[in-house]
């Protein structure tokens, strides 16, 4: 019940072991040549994972298939006894596509009857999707520690120090929290899955402990519209838009908090409308922390400047849920040396790029999360402190109607109680606020949602973008009271590298000039095709028949060869 299988695809909850004491005091991990002790033996583990078929058409290897008094002593199937027929090795029991007999056939007159069986002997006892991961198992921190913004570790707070301690009698589990599955949508990702957190719900007792980290890979095949969003390029030099405006590859993702799972925006985090901001950074970042501490796990806090309350817890859990959702992006030592220490581009530099493609995959585009050069996160851990649920989702990869990378955590309110139920389905499940009729997370001052034509304008071209924006519900109160519509995916591809152009080399309109110049210039040429084609059309049909007339002329003149020796009189 604490971490439900739901509707989930097949996975393996793994307890990671802790890090033992070595038996031996002279070994190796204890003497003065490794002052790590056995935390160097664990800092570099291997997990490899196979996908092994065996049959039941032989024998399997018993116990005691090894005795020497067995009759099948050095008879077992292995690689070096495993002949393509009965008559090369008669210890094996398989034949490629054999015939088995079924018994005599209908009457004296016929053959017995019998049937051929599709078997491919390398099959059988075959290994597949062979796969090798390398990982390190950590101790339990048991001192605390600052972030480190150069190395980009996270901090390592009292409260989370407290929650490990093995002498804590509330017997605090930790749940490490990944991503899984990869870049592109359900088709393009086959066998494996899209993405998704692993695990996505969590029924955690008071004081257990979240660890967030997740990997990914920076060379994705490049499946071309609707596979994922945002960068960065490959290759990326870290600074400018340079293959920005191809498909990109990489996986990231983030973790951001949400008022409910029903929804698909981000809880209120900043506390003030960005339109009208006009606040000091001081007050800014005041508002921000309260607005934060009102729904999230990691403390009871609500107000870091309430006497009663534990600042520095408070100020921990504020700091962890930014770093979740921005990756601390601004300040990640390895990442500003690799972009030369360019800011992230503002809203109005991103909105000044008109392509796209570009736009989304620019490497300093923190929006997407581009500005991470590397696909390996640690974003540190998280310990339940307020009961309740806490909905979460990567504000990059979640995709409504196509891509759902949603996760809950629910907190009890006391170890082990109710209050953290699974519905008839076996689902961890917070309540819907719309179904609920509760009041939606859209403030006053927020402008409505505008329906903007993207497949239909070539510099932001997106082939899952509305095509057919109504014209008339361009004001607050309008409605929609016709039938839009959008374009198919450009390429749905599953094979190979994929496609390097974007989306937006797709243009569905000449309503601007680059569009305008593109189609004269495609036309033109077609005139121009067209009218070469009718020329030598017409000088082949010409040159034939003169071809052809020249030789009827010649035929003519061998017929009437002997016209020398007729008489004048004959000739005329």
């Amino acid at each position: 019940d604490d971490v439900p299988q739901a509707v989930n695809a097949n996975r393996l909850l793994w307890t990671v072991p802790r890090i033992p004491e070595p038996k031996d005091a002279t070994s190796y991990y204890q003497t003065t040549n490794n002052a790590d002790g056995m935390a160097d033996a664990y800092a570099s583990c291997t997990l490899r994972l196979r996908y092994n078929i065996s049959t039941s058409d032989f024998p399997a290897w018993p116990a005691d298939a090894m005795d020497d008094d067995h009759p099948w002593k050095y008879a077992m199937v292995t690689a070096a006894n495993n002949s393509n027929g009965n008559e090369d090795n008669p210890n094996t029991p398989l034949y490629q596509d054999p015939y088995v007999y079924l018994g005599a056939g209908d009457d004296a007159d016929k053959d017995d009857m019998f049937v051929s069986l599709a078997v491919n002997t390398n099959q059988y006892a075959r290994t597949f999707q062979d796969r090798t991961y390398t990982f390190s198992i950590r101790r339990r921190p048991t001192t605390t520690a600052d972030a480190d913004d150069q190395a980009d570790t996270p901090a390592i707070p009292a409260e989370l120090v407290a929650a490990l301690d093995p002498a804590n009698t509330d017997g605090a589990r930790v749940y490490n929290v990944n991503v899984r599955g990869k870049r592109g949508n359900i088709v393009q990702t086959y066998p494996s899955v899209e993405y998704d957190f692993t695990p996505n719900s969590l029924a955690l007792n008071p004081n257990d402990v979240v660890h967030f980290q997740w990997t990914g890979s920076d060379y994705n095949p490049r499946r071309g519209c609707n596979d994922a969003e945002g960068g960065p390029p490959d290759p990326n030099d870290f600074v400018s838009e340079a293959n920005a405006n191809q498909n990109s590859r990489a996986d990231r993702s983030n973790v951001v908090f949400m008022n409910a799972m029903a929804e698909n925006v981000p809880m209120d985090m900043a506390g003030y409308a960005q339109a009208t901001a006009s606040a000091e950074f001081a007050a800014r970042t005041q508002l921000s922390q309260s607005a934060i501490l009102e729904h999230t796990p990691c403390t009871t806090c609500e107000d870091i400047n309430d006497p009663t309350c534990d600042t520095e817890e408070a100020q921990a859990c504020v700091d962890l849920i930014r770093r979740l959702a921005f990756l601390n992006q601004q300040s990640d030592g390895g990442a500003l040396e690799l972009r030369q220490g360019n800011d992230c581009l503002t809203e109005e530099e991103l909105d000044n790029i008109d392509n796209k493609a570009t736009r989304e995959n620019h490497p300093l585009n923190c929006a997407k999360l581009n500005a991470k050069p590397f696909p390996y996160f640690d974003a540190g851990a998280i310990v339940a402190k307020r009961s309740g649920m806490f909905a979460f989702f990567s504000s990059r990869n979640n995709n409504f109607s196509n891509r759902d990378q949603t996760g809950i955590l629910c907190v009890r309110e006391a170890a082990n109680d109710d209050t953290c139920p699974l519905d008839s389905n076996n689902v961890l499940q917070d309540q819907n606020p719309a179904i609920a009729t509760a009041a939606l997370g859209q403030g006053a001052d927020e402008s409505a949602s505008r329906c903007i034509d993207e497949a239909s304008d070539s510099s932001i071209a997106n082939a899952q973008g509305a095509s057919s924006c109504i014209a008339s519900a361009d004001a607050e109160d309008d409605i929609l009271t016709e039938e839009t519509q959008t374009n198919e995916n450009k390429d749905n591809d599953a094979l190979g590298d994929g496609n390097i152009d974007p989306c937006d080399i797709i243009f569905w309109s000449i309503t601007n000039n680059d569009d305008t110049n593109r189609i004269i210039s495609y036309l033109t040429l077609a005139i121009v095709l067209l009218f070469v084609g009718i020329i030598v059309t017409y000088l082949s049909y010409y040159s034939y028949n003169r071809y052809k007339a020249h030789q009827e002329e010649k035929q003519k003149f061998k017929e009437g060869a002997d016209w020398k020796n007729k008489k004048e009189t004959e000739m005329m």
